[in-house]
């Protein structure tokens, strides 16, 4: 195993014969929705501000790579909900990568700093190939998904492309572990987009582009703009 750092602060991943580049790459949308369902805005308009690297080796043989991104983001919605605001704000994203003698894979131990509302943040994958299906974790199994678009005619609420991530997602020979995050999307293209977080405002709301009415009562619930530190251990 072999792990290195790009200048932008994604991980390259080398295993035997195959090599997974671009790992760990930010992706964040303002989101809409509410507690129940993501209504995104895609304007990707994230800025990465600075990239950190330390390596770090211990006489055992394990190594570290700890590499901090800072980005800038708009804050929040403004006040149309329909775009985000001008007003940004910084967010911070640390990642500690260990490998292990005799070790296949790497480890991951992850810290967001969130100071942004109403946005879904997610990592991204790639596998390198694209893909057409993909195993991941259920409750009690493994479900083997694909990465077509389902056909929802006559669906009152359309079908997500992205589904509630339950341990594990294999796809084109890429292994991501992350117990304890909520969702994640295998895209055509064989990419694993693992969502971190979702800010939002509201436990349900009636305007929603992505479903056609009320999931539950139209309450603020601002505790799940979930500002502050979120860490997580990935592999």
């Amino acid at each position: 195993t072999k792990l290195t750092a790009a200048d932008d602060g994604t991980f390259e991943l080398r295993l035997g014969s195959r090599v997974f580049a671009g790992l760990c790459a930010l992706e964040d949308e303002g989101d809409r929705g509410d507690s129940y369902d993501a209504d995104p805005i895609c304007d990707r308009a994230a800025t990465l501000e600075s990239v950190e690297c330390e390596r770090r080796r211990h006489a055992s043989g394990i190594e570290e790579l700890e590499v901090v991104r800072t980005f800038s983001l708009p804050a929040r919605l403004d006040a149309s909900r329909e775009q985000r605001s001008s007003e940004r704000a910084g967010l911070r994203v640390s990642i500690l990568a260990r490998v292990a003698p005799g070790e296949p894979g790497a480890s991951l131990r992850l810290r967001i700093e969130n100071t942004v509302e109403d946005h879904r943040l997610r990592l991204i994958f790639p596998t390198g190939a694209p893909c057409r299906e993909f195993l991941a974790a259920t409750s009690f199994d493994t479900a083997r998904r694909s990465t077509a678009k389902a056909d929802a005619t006559g669906w009152i609420h359309p079908p997500p492309a992205t589904f509630p991530q339950q341990g594990f997602v294999f796809a084109n020979g890429l292994a991501l572990v992350a117990p304890g995050l909520p969702e994640a999307e295998v895209r055509e293209d064989g990419s694993i987009a693992l969502t971190c977080l979702r800010a939002v405002g509201w436990l349900s709301r009636l305007d929603l582009r992505t479903r056609a009415g009320p999931a539950g009562p139209q309450l603020p619930v601002p505790g799940a703009q979930v500002r502050g530190a979120l860490t997580a251990e990935l592999r």
